[in-house]
């Protein structure tokens, strides 16, 4: 099943979310070509993102999260759509 294969991670900085990107993309037997075609990003971006280039953007918006208390949270899509009416109340 293509969204059992991870449960709930915790992405502290650019780091995590780049390791979480690249297992589940190997977990789902594509590799970085396809998941950038699929994106619609250069295939050299993709491997920036999983190989920890500081991302800037992402660093910054993670020190907000942190500063506020909150964390970034990635899970198999079913499990967040089910919590979607929850996320704004």
């Amino acid at each position: 099943p293509a969204n059992s294969d991870i449960g709930e991670v915790v992405v502290p900085g650019p780091a995590q979310l780049g390791q979480t990107i690249r297992r589940v993309r190997e977990l789902r037997g594509i590799n970085q070509a396809e998941l950038a075609e699929l994106t619609d990003l250069h295939r050299t971006y993709v491997s920036k993102i999983e190989n920890d280039t500081p991302a800037d953007t992402l660093g910054r918006l993670l020190r907000i999260i942190r500063a506020l208390g909150l964390e970034l949270v990635i899970r198999p899509a079913e499990a967040a759509m089910a919590d979607d009416l929850n996320v704004w109340r």
